[in-house]
């Protein structure tokens, strides 16, 4: 009897003395009453077991539902429970459960599942190999290789980009999970349409409904990018990486700001007014013959210089005032910024040293005389 656990509680009465203290062990899974000794037959230390079973190896295996603790739904572990057991330690955690289980990789597929409810099933499936990349690990074969390298640059590079991404500084990382998947989210699909895999999407949904950064996209799309490299390298194809030319780059961003400043204008301009600028601003860039290699304004900043026609057009239609703060904000400059620019601009114009065929005139009469 030393080796019995024994608990004592008050139940219903006993059938043969009416006592309410009812003795239960746990190392014989019995209920006996304390007064007479009356042994329960019905009772079963498994719920829902009506026949009397021993509290020992069965004890161990009994299936519970899920709860913080062993045992939520039935009887606990007791110490006594654990006597004989050959490793009682793989049980001392509390929260450890007998019907646990680990999904694979749920942070890879709350990244899909964010991909797809975002930007669609179709995009979800373009990306899917490139997700799996950067949310899952290396396979045992190719991690042993990665050990081997002496190259330490690679074997950074190697490294899972989401563990990479999750472990930056305070600022470049998320600062939670949710935040961290669409970071992911955001930069892989960033960097489909950087490639030309896809189009190009825009990132200004992720920075505004879930406080993430444009810094943090980028640095994320950086890291994904490196391990795509560095797979390359290793002969680890995922798929070869694909490259756009710098005029189809160019064009990219050019179509994306131009996209932005117009909805951004149709909050505060009639749609016709609208219309006319865009039209303007597109003759402004054919002007300068943006999209080809020989572009006068190659190595102008793209967004800056749609700020820059953009106010051009609005200052030519007299409708700039209140605007320029605005504009340049949306295309992530700064109003004395995209003045200055196109003040500077206009003085190379004059001086001979940049042929605009009139893109940067504000004279309202600069598009007819085109046409003539």
């Amino acid at each position: 009897m030393e080796n019995n656990k024994k608990t004592t509680r008050k139940e219903d009465k006993c059938d043969n003395c009416g006592c309410l203290d009812w003795d239960y062990d746990s190392k014989l899974g019995e209920k006996a009453c304390s007064s007479c000794g009356l042994v329960d037959s019905d009772y079963s230390p498994i719920e829902g077991v009506s026949d009397s079973i021993t509290q020992g190896a069965e004890r161990q295996t009994e299936r519970v539902s899920r709860g913080s603790k062993p045992g939520t739904s039935g009887a606990r572990i007791l110490p006594g429970d654990l006597r004989g057991v050959k490793n009682p330690g793989f049980w001392k955690y509390e929260k450890r459960k007998y019907d646990s289980f680990r999904e694979k990789h749920p942070f890879c597929k709350k990244v899909h599942a964010l991909i797809e409810a975002r930007y669609g099933k179709n995009v979800r499936d373009v990306v899917y190999d490139i997700t799996e990349m950067a949310c899952t690990p290396l396979t045992p074969e190719q991690e042993k290789e990665r050990s081997q390298l002496d190259d330490k640059g690679i074997k950074k590079a190697l490294s899972m980009p989401k563990q990479v991404i999750c472990r930056q500084k305070k600022g470049i990382k998320g600062e939670s999970e949710h935040q961290n998947a669409v970071i992911i989210a955001a930069a892989i699909v960033e960097l489909a349409g950087e490639l030309g895999i896809l189009t190009k999407f825009d990132r200004r949904r992720a920075l505004k409904n879930d406080g993430v950064t444009a810094k943090q996209i980028a640095k994320a799309r950086i890291i994904v990018l490196n391990h795509w490299k560095a797979r390359s390298r290793m002969g680890w194809f995922l798929q070869p990486i694909p490259r756009k030319s710098p005029g189809e780059k160019r064009y990219d961003d050019i179509s994306q700001a131009m996209t932005h400043a117009d909805q951004l204008l149709l909050e505060f301009l009639p749609e016709q007014v609208v219309d006319q600028v865009l039209q303007d601003v597109n003759a402004r860039v054919l002007a300068l013959g943006e999209g080809e290699s020989g572009a006068t304004t190659i190595n102008s900043e793209a967004k800056m210089l749609i700020a820059t026609l953009t106010y051009a057009s609005l200052t030519m239609l007299d409708c700039e005032k209140g605007l320029l703060a605005k504009i340049a904000k949306c295309l992530d400059a700064t109003g004395s910024g995209v003045s200055s620019s196109l003040k500077n601009f206009q003085m190379k114009v004059k001086n001979g040293t940049l042929v605009d065929n009139g893109a940067f005139d504000t004279d309202a009469d600069w598009y007819d005389d085109e046409d003539e």
